[in-house]
């Protein structure tokens, strides 16, 4: 698709991009919630004197885990006023125990050695995936293997929102789901998370960028496109989605086959901070959610302002 400089589009000549509106919305989204704690002299009174505390939840984890679980238990622990205990060791030794039948922990936690093998833990009843680690997408495989009441509870949190929160902000790098690849993550998070902030996105970004409802938009950091099929059910704009990632098209291709928009929207892989595109190529530029990834987003604007 191509566009001579000369054209005028729905805002008027091209070169007079002061008139151009870049419409950009960064969402922040917080998943904790708030939380009600009981101070612990307030919630003595409430408990019998002579109820014994009940024992530890006894974790068992690789010990690559130990940065994010730490911070998950020590959360997890404020906010339910329960204890956990967290050992952790090479995940070959937690392999052994686990075959052997004779761990002694109430949840069990472990990676395999690599992307392609398999950990002991994901073959327990009731393992599933609560995190893997970006890049290199190793697995963290979960199981409660015991019937103690806070073992479960702990394994819901671990793969909740706010644990979603604590692994992605974790230093080992690692995000909320298993996959593949980001693409397949990210999918995920969409899906489980964040797909009913999109239709509001898209009114938002409509009503702000001048009553513009034809003509080219491009959307940088389009991901699996769920926005642009939003903007596309209340426009006629052409929409090009942009992503850095390849692994994205597929995903993105899905979502708008599914919606019956193949006609209007495409993906192009390229760079925010070197837009694949001529001077003067779009009417709407819109991000939701992108700027955070961007090295440098002044470089990223000036191209915005270049291709608009």
């Amino acid at each position: 698709m191509t566009r001579s400089p000369t054209d005028t589009g729905p805002i008027g000549l091209s070169r007079m991009r002061r008139n151009l509106t870049v419409a950009v919305v960064c969402t922040a989204f917080c998943f904790g919630g708030a939380v009600l704690v009981c101070p612990a002299q307030d919630r003595q009174q409430n408990v019998p004197q002579h109820d014994a505390a009940p024992e530890a939840c006894k974790v068992l984890a690789d010990q690559r885990l130990r940065e994010p679980l730490g911070a998950i238990i020590e959360e997890y622990c404020r906010r339910s006023r329960s204890r956990i205990t967290l050992k952790v060791l090479p995940a070959a030794e937690v392999g052994a125990m686990v075959e052997k039948g004779a761990t002694g922990f109430d949840v069990l936690l472990c990676m395999p050695a690599d992307a392609k093998g398999k950990t002991p833990v994901a073959a327990l009843g009731g393992a599933k995936a609560v995190a893997w680690t970006h890049p290199g997408g190793l697995t963290v495989w979960a199981a409660a293997v015991t019937e103690h009441p806070e073992a479960a509870r702990f394994l819901r949190f671990a793969g909740g929102p706010t644990g979603h929160r604590l692994w992605s902000e974790s230093k080992a790098g690692f995000t909320m789901t298993a996959g593949k690849t980001h693409a397949e993550a990210f999918n995920w998070v969409v899906e489980h998370r964040v797909k009913h902030t999109y239709p509001l996105t898209a009114m938002r970004m409509l009503r702000e960028c001048g009553g513009i409802r034809k003509g080219i938009c491009i959307d940088i950091g389009c991901g699996t496109g769920n926005l642009d099929v939003e903007l596309a059910k209340r426009s006629e704009l052409t929409i090009i989605g942009l992503d850095i990632d390849p692994d994205m098209k597929p995903l993105f291709d899905k979502r708008i086959g599914e919606a019956g928009f193949r006609d209007r929207l495409r993906f192009v892989e390229g760079d925010a901070q070197q837009l694949p595109f001529p001077d003067d190529y779009a009417d709407v530029i819109v991000s939701r959610g992108t700027l955070t990834f961007i090295p440098d987003i002044g470089k990223c604007l000036r191209e915005v302002d270049r291709v608009l």
